[in-house]
């Protein structure tokens, strides 16, 4: 048996702002814990007269299809592409390291009142963003730095690092002041 106990403010019982702040923290992390993932993102992309979503292969699915040998169209297998994303896939240890910074967010975010009077987290949800930004990068750089030295896999690391840098630059955007792609 495991039982584990952290602190929750009564704050969270009583405030649907409160609420819709810690949602919004969470919603971030999942988000950017499918970057981890052997699957798809969803991106936006805007042209001169709309914006639409679509799905792009997540980084992993990236870093998997460039490693394993392509047939005589130049294509991988989608399903050894998956099966070799899920065996790479750092996600478990990005959520485990999330694991203890998320009471420190809960407690944080509960205290943190905007000037405003109704909603929450000019302070605590720009923090947040750093503490999943750190993570993620950090589970996805233990997993790259694990490959061999070939050129075919520096070329997949490299391929997969741009795009993970590139969705986590879009995530963040909201939460940090990012001027540029990758950048603070």
């Amino acid at each position: 048996w495991r039982h584990e106990r952290f602190p929750l403010p009564l704050e969270y019982l009583h405030n649907e702002n409160l609420m819709d702040a810690l949602k919004k923290g969470l919603d971030l992390a999942e988000r950017a814990g499918r970057l981890l993932s052997p699957g798809y993102v969803e991106i936006e992309i805007k042209t001169k007269n709309k914006e639409r979503k679509t799905s792009v292969p997540a980084p992993l699915m990236v870093l998997s299809s460039e490693l394993l040998p392509k047939d005589q169209n130049g294509r991988t297998d989608p399903g050894e592409t998956r099966k070799l994303a899920a065996s790479l896939s750092p996600s478990g240890s990005y959520f485990a390291a999330l694991g203890t910074m998320f009471n420190t967010f809960l407690v944080n975010l509960s205290s943190d009142l905007n000037t405003d009077g109704s909603t929450f987290g000019d302070k605590a949800l720009p923090a947040w963003a750093k503490e999943v930004r750190g993570a993620s990068r950090n589970a996805f750089n233990e997993t790259v730095n694990d490959l061999n030295r070939t050129g075919r896999s520096l070329k997949a690391v490299s391929r997969a690092e741009h795009d993970f840098n590139s969705h986590m630059a879009r995530l963040m955007k909201e939460y940090l002041n990012i001027d540029k792609e990758g950048g603070e």
